[in-house]
């Protein structure tokens, strides 16, 4: 690499400022992992695994099954599903046929769903049966042709599969302890930390741990770190990527917060910014209401200011900097 950056300096020893990554599609990926590491497992799902060579197989059977149904390269597949599997299997599914996978939130209300399929042009849909009567509700509003509907309890290993209704909040909350790295979003993190079992497992296998989709606050890594003695990284991608692109390698001393509003739980949280209009009334609980009968409730906002006018720009554009630093003033 011929030139360095000044964040260069932050990387531990060993870590290259930059790495050459092959070319290859993510489907031939998998099939390379399969034929090298047949027997390895692929990933864990609450207690059962799967193989990479059964990930390759399941991944051939459901690619047959979408081409029957009429999925073409450059099609758009939707898909509305929590962490399962099957979400695994769909996705690589879909690189293989060439179409295009359209990730939506389990969350979404209906008006965001409808919104979502319709601006991706989405024909096709797998979600699980739990969500399939909202997708049915919309279906005829856009433009999904068929829809697959699968189970939460499906790769499920026995006896759990027959007890997940009575094991469902236990599951959520079980750790499995496996050499490697523990990535989560800051809420899972706080609450492994409100959890006493948590504090008292042996965490040594745990090599180091990964935080992204917000801010991880500053107390919370350095509850981490001292309960572990394990580095953190915080990362950026795009769901899309089913990775991250960038990573921090948190050396050196870290800054406290100072875009959006710092929360204990969240990391950061949503705080709207509101003008009202000459001669209207509004109210914290009117905005919130409204907020949450139209969005899912991680888009709602959780605070309201009400302001005189919003600081802009020349040409009209909102400056959310001078907003952020209103806010970071306020924490002191």
């Amino acid at each position: 690499m011929g030139f360095e950056r000044i964040w260069h300096k932050s990387y531990a020893a060993g870590v290259p400022p930059a790495i050459e990554l092959e070319r290859i599609t993510m489907a031939e990926a998998l099939r390379r992992s399969a034929g090298r590491f047949p027997d390895r497992t692929a990933f864990h799902y609450l207690g059962r695994k799967i193989s990479f060579r059964e990930l390759e197989s399941l991944v051939n059977r459901f690619t047959r099954a979408l081409a029957a149904l009429g999925v073409r390269a450059g099609d758009k597949v939707a898909t509305l599903l929590p962490n399962l599997p099957q979400h695994v299997i769909a996705n690589h599914a879909c690189y293989r046929l060439g179409a295009v996978t359209v990730m939506n939130n389990p969350l979404y209300t209906e008006r965001e769903l409808e919104a979502q399929l319709n601006d991706s042009d989405a024909r096709f849909l797998i979600t699980l049966d739990l969500l399939l009567p909202r997708a049915l509700k919309i279906k005829a509003a856009t433009k999904i042709e068929s829809i697959i509907p699968c189970h939460i309890n499906d790769y499920l290993p026995f006896p759990t599969r027959q007890l997940i209704p009575y094991l469902k909040k236990e599951l959520h909350r079980k750790v499995v302890p496996g050499p490697g790295f523990l990535p989560g979003v800051p809420t899972i993190f706080m609450g492994l930390l409100n959890r006493e079992a948590f504090r008292k497992m042996d965490l040594s296998f745990i090599k180091r741990f990964f935080t992204g989709a917000a801010p991880l606050a500053p107390d919370t890594a350095k509850q981490l770190q001292a309960l572990t003695g394990k580095g953190i990284c915080d990362v950026y991608g795009l769901t899309e990527n089913t990775a991250f692109a960038t990573c921090t390698p948190w050396k050196g001393k870290a800054k406290p917060d100072t875009v959006g509003v710092p929360d204990e739980y969240r990391g950061e949280t949503i705080k709207a910014f509101v003008v009202v209009k000459p001669g209207e009334s509004l109210t914290e609980a009117e905005i919130i209401e409204y907020c949450r009968e139209r969005l899912a409730a991680y888009k709602a906002p959780k605070r309201i200011a009400f302001l005189d006018t919003l600081p802009k720009s020349a040409v009209g554009k909102i400056l959310r900097r001078e907003l952020r630093a209103m806010e970071a003033q306020k924490e002191g």
